[in-house]
């Protein structure tokens, strides 16, 4: 045997002490024949098996369960991260990196395709559960099918150049075929309804082949809103054209953008109105109903005695006020147009012969009827007239009697004939 072969054998089995000082690994020489072998060659293999038995390679202090690794081609190194407890692999850290396919058991496994991580096998898909593995926080099934079950916001949050979107699509046509998005709360899981049919969906009621379907099946309806205190509500139909606006001022308008102001309704261009319409709206266009046109006729019931000069004449009984503008004695003009007025006033009874007349008073002018001068103070005379007045919205029009002096009595009756009248009625 070499002499060198017999040394190294002598150290490894019979553990020659080493040195006290630090050892750290030299490169192994390669030994020729008729090589020279030097004492400090014998000494640096020395301290290599020392190393190696020792296991002090760049390894100050190992704690329990710490895995071992080659951090380099010369160098071991330890593990604080990962631990491994005989049964049980740990990892402290908050990243884990593989390549290739993580089998678990025989059955599914995780793998990482490129920058991708998949999930393989297993009847159920992938489960992620709380930390106490009790509640399923989301669940990815089999056929593809996502479930989230944890309270909160969920948040879909990045910014970027283009569009970041959520989308729902049902690529196949078919008669009952949609995407639909539910809303639920405690009572109906699909309380509110976003549908959108598919090209050859049957139509059915509010849902329309190739339409979007918002609906709301709760008992209080659906609420739109848009809440800044300027902001309107707009709507288009035929593309990009805006058909109708809702303002913050409550007024809206049909086939333009100016606001008509608080709670008026304005529509661009020809009006048409098909049909009855019942209550009470600021637009002409709502009197083209024959029975909602602004119309009345008044009567004095019974006779009014010493009525003087400027007196307002009474009509206290109502034949027909179609749109219930005429009140005490009074008309109000609900719109702004031309009426025609029609008054009849028999008086009799005068204290002295003197002229009589009527007047049509209105907001924007006055009407004279009929001045005569009977031939005796007591005699019946009739005053009549008619004239097409024109009004503003919320003018008046009122019946007066002018005397030159003296007193009358108004005639009245509660019979089909009757002498003293007032009608009118807006004319389109």
């Amino acid at each position: 045997m070499h002499p060198l072969s017999m040394f190294v054998l002598l150290v490894f089995v019979l553990g020659i002490s080493a040195p006290s000082q630090a050892q750290s690994w030299t490169t192994p020489w390669t030994a020729t024949t008729g090589k020279i072998v030097t004492a400090a060659q014998l000494n640096e293999t020395r301290d290599n098996l020392t190393v190696l038995r020792t296991g002090s390679i760049a390894i100050a202090s190992q704690a329990a369960n710490e895995v071992i690794y080659a951090s380099s081609a010369t160098q071991f190194s330890r593990s604080a991260n990962l631990k491994f407890t005989g049964t049980d692999l740990q990892l402290a850290s908050s990243r884990l990196s593989f390549s290739g396919t993580l089998a678990l058991g025989t059955g599914p496994a995780i793998g990482q395709n490129g920058t991708e991580l998949f999930f393989i096998g297993g009847t159920t898909g992938f489960i992620w559960r709380d930390n106490a593995n009790v509640n399923n926080r989301m669940t990815l099934s089999d056929a593809g099918l996502l479930a989230v079950g944890g309270f909160g916001t969920h948040t879909f949050n990045s910014g970027g150049t283009g569009l970041q979107t959520l989308q729902v699509r049902n690529t196949t046509a078919g008669a009952t075929n949609a995407a639909v998005f539910y809303v639920g709360q405690d009572a109906d899981a699909a309380l509110g309804v976003f549908q959108v049919n598919s090209s050859t969906f049957t139509t059915s009621g509010v849902l329309i082949a190739s339409s979007l379907a918002v609906i709301s099946d709760g008992a209080n309806g659906l609420s739109i809103a848009a809440r800044n205190a300027a902001g309107p509500i707009r709507i288009y139909s035929g593309g990009s054209t805006e058909t109708a606006r809702f303002f913050a001022s409550r007024g809206v308008s049909i086939g333009d953008t100016t606001d008509p102001g608080a709670t008026n309704f304005r529509v661009a261009g020809t009006t048409t109105l098909v049909g009855a319409i019942a209550g009470n709206l600021s637009n002409t266009a709502r009197y083209n109903s024959a029975t909602l046109q602004p119309g009345f006729l008044a009567y004095n019931s019974a006779a009014d005695t010493l009525i003087g000069n400027n007196s307002t004449v009474d009509f206290d009984t109502e034949v027909y006020d179609e749109a219930g503008n005429f009140a005490a004695d009074i008309f109000t003009a609900p719109v702004t147009g031309r009426y025609l007025f029609t008054i009849a006033v028999e008086t009799s009874a005068g204290t002295v012969v003197d002229t009589r007349f009527a007047r049509l008073v209105t907001s924007n002018r006055t009407y004279n009827f009929d001045v005569t001068t009977p031939s005796g103070a007591g005699d019946i005379v009739g005053i009549s007239g008619a004239v097409i007045a024109d009004m503003d919205t919320s003018d008046t029009a009122e019946v007066t009697l002018g005397l030159a002096s003296g007193t009358v009595t108004i005639a009245g009756g509660a019979g089909p004939q009757f002498g003293t009248f007032f009608s009118g009625r807006l004319l389109p």
